[in-house]
């Protein structure tokens, strides 16, 4: 068996990479997929919130994938003001759909029915 991580080094294989950037990748796609249904379950508006968590997720993967970056080192998250300010504006998404209603998205849950003539 292949091993993926050269223990002198440190460094990952590149077909190892390929597989973790894959990985990353499908489990992003199912964890907005899954959040989601439950975001119109829960209320329709929410669905204005998903392209900032894509955004939170994308910058948090542009991050991860540069060499000794903070993403390495939980603690120091704080001090990125881009992943700060993506945040921010998360939070305050989430708190104007919380409280505005928008009749527009609603005609999207609504069931309607084809008539056949």
């Amino acid at each position: 068996m292949a091993r993926s991580c050269c223990r002198a080094t440190g460094q990952v294989s590149p077909s190892s990479q390929v597989s973790l950037t894959a990985s990353c990748i499908a489990y992003s796609l199912f964890s907005i997929a899954f959040l989601s249904v439950f975001l119109v379950k829960y209320r329709i508006e929410y669905m204005l919130v998903l392209p900032f968590i894509v955004a939170l997720f994308t910058a948090y993967f542009v991050m991860a994938t540069k060499p000794g970056s903070t993403a390495q080192k939980p603690e120091k998250l704080l001090r990125e003001p881009g992943l700060i300010a993506i945040v921010a504006a998360l939070m305050a998404a989430f708190i104007f759909t919380t409280f505005v209603d928008i009749p527009l998205l609603v005609t999207l849950t609504e069931q309607h029915y084809i008539t056949i003539r």
